[in-house]
Order: C-alpha cells, then sequence, then structure tokens
C-alpha cells in the first residue's frame, strides 16, 4: 500500500487504464478513495476488464475505499519483481509522515561532481 498525492501517476508516467487519478479535493473532508493496479483488479476483486473494479469498494485497516482509478501494472520495489496486487491511497486522507519524493522535470540534467 503506497499514499500518495495527486498527480503521483503523471510524474511517474504511470497510465490511468481506467478511472482517474487522485485530486486535491481527495482530503480528509470526503470519502475515502484508493487507486489499485491492474493486478489488483484482476485477482483481488475478481474483475476482467479494469473499468469494472472503479466505483466498487476495499476496505483497508477497518476502513472501507471507494476505487475510483485503475493504474497499470509496475515495479514496486524490483526491477525482477512480478506483477502484484497494489493499492494507492491518498496521501491527503491517509497522511503518512514517511514519504518520497518524486518529481520530474523537462531540460537538461545537470550533475555535479
Amino acid at each position: 500500500m503506497f499514499q500518495v498525492s495527486p498527480e503521483f501517476f503523471a510524474a511517474m508516467e504511470t497510465k490511468l487504464v481506467a478511472g482517474r487519478e487522485f485530486v486535491d479535493t481527495d482530503d480528509a473532508r470526503q470519502p475515502l478513495r484508493m487507486i489499485v493496479n491492474e493486478t489488483f483488479a484482476r485477482k483481488i476483486l475478481r474483475v476482467k476488464q479494469p473499468q469494472d473494479a472503479v466505483g466498487r469498494r476495499a476496505p483497508t485497516n477497518e476502513k472501507v475505499h471507494e476505487i475510483v482509478g485503475v493504474a497499470a501494472d509496475g515495479k514496486y520495489t524490483s526491477l525482477a519483481e512480478s506483477p502484484k496486487p497494489v493499492m494507492f491511497l491518498s496521501l491527503w486522507q491517509d497522511y503518512s509522515s514517511k514519504v518520497r519524493l518524486v518529481a520530474r522535470g523537462d531540460g537538461e540534467v545537470l550533475i555535479r561532481k
């Protein structure tokens, strides 16, 4: 399970195959929302098409989240790993003080020695 902010999938260039990405209004005042990957949709929710997962509900830590999107499978801990079910929660709804910064920029990469 990962807590991510809006535009995380755009920054990682991860395609959403169904539904939508998190937005700034997916905060503590709104119903809990999550995005799952294709393997989660297929193996855990047992849906045939990714879009069939959108709108479904899934429990996490005694809370129930509405699935708003399905992301393409990716590599999360190792380049050699097989696809595994993954959930993404809105950082604005499920804050963790242990975060990683992901940034994407345009232009030349400068490396100083």
